[in-house]
């Protein structure tokens, strides 16, 4: 009996070494899967969190960033978030949330540097993605230039930040704040808000609304959304030809003399000189003129 006691410790001893090992093993292959996907830059952590619902998988990342350098982002399921800040270095830090911890192993995010410029894209194994999210947050030099930020599926937040952005989700709001360049904003199904840019493109939307400054245009502009209002603040330095269209609701401009003609439902006119055209669009929904104040 007492030998049938020390072999049946001994199992149960060899039992829980060997599932130690097991769990050491998987979470190496996790870490280093997670490194390979973060080639080309300094990764200085990646944490494996689990809760009741989903388990999560946070990175992050540091790049050292030109003056020249155009950041582009693709991220194709989930938020992004881009903050202009001091210096000439980029972090980016993103969570990747799913499920179950195969869904969210599946996914990559690689961060690139190549000719200067930076590159940010989020790959799912058969190219479209399915059950995890990835929510990025990108703090960039000021000094640097924004380039295309897409999603297809989550808001895009830009602030205090330079060059001429381009910027698309299929289901999400846009918001920029603060943007040295020209600002172009495109969405399906969200709002468009626009706030402090050194000029507007063309901004549109099917389902939102849209609020915009417009201090400048450097082409013709177009402002348009079929299902929301509109609500702008033109400078009195533009050089514009204006026409403002709706079909179901009205159209108030507050301290601003257009009217070459006007109806409740259709307006037009010019501040400046008709350098460019600039039309304000709905269908379901008022369009709101104001003048813009310092």
């Amino acid at each position: 009996m007492l030998v049938l006691r020390v072999e049946t410790k001994t199992i149960k001893l060899f039992y829980y070494v060997s599932l130690c090992l097991r769990m050491e093993r998987r979470r190496f292959i996790q870490a280093t899967t997670g490194a390979i996907a973060l080639l080309g830059g300094c990764v200085s952590d990646q944490n494996i969190i689990s809760d009741n619902n989903n388990t999560k998988r946070t990175i992050n990342k540091t790049l050292d960033v030109g003056d020249n350098a155009v950041l582009g982002i693709n991220n194709p399921n989930g938020e992004v978030t881009i903050d202009g800040v001091d210096g000439s270095t980029a972090t980016i830090d993103g969570t990747i949330t799913g499920p179950t911890q195969q869904s969210i192993d599946e996914v990559s995010v690689n961060a690139s540097k190549a000719d200067g410029d930076i590159t940010v894209r989020s790959s799912y194994p058969d190219g479209s993605p399915k059950r995890a999210t990835v929510s990025l947050r990108v703090r960039y030099p000021s000094a640097a230039t924004v380039g295309q930020v897409q999603t297809n599926h989550g808001a895009i937040t830009l602030r205090d930040a330079g060059g001429s952005p381009r910027l698309r989700s299929n289901n999400g709001s846009i918001t920029a704040r603060r943007v040295d360049g020209t600002v172009t904003a495109r969405t399906e199904n969200g709002e468009i808000l626009v706030r402090d840019p050194g000029a507007i493109g063309q901004l549109r939307t099917h389902n939102g609304s849209i609020e915009t400054d417009v201090p400048a245009v450097t082409s013709d502009v177009t402002v348009q959304t079929t299902n929301g209002p509109i609500d702008a603040s033109l400078s009195p330095s533009l050089d514009v030809g204006i026409k403002a269209t709706t079909t179901h609701s009205p159209i108030k401009t507050h301290g601003l003399e257009l009217a070459n003609s006007s109806t409740a439902t259709d307006v037009s006119g010019t501040i400046g000189t008709e350098k460019h055209q600039l039309k304000f669009v709905t269908t379901n929904g008022s369009i709101s003129l104001h003048v813009l104040t310092a």
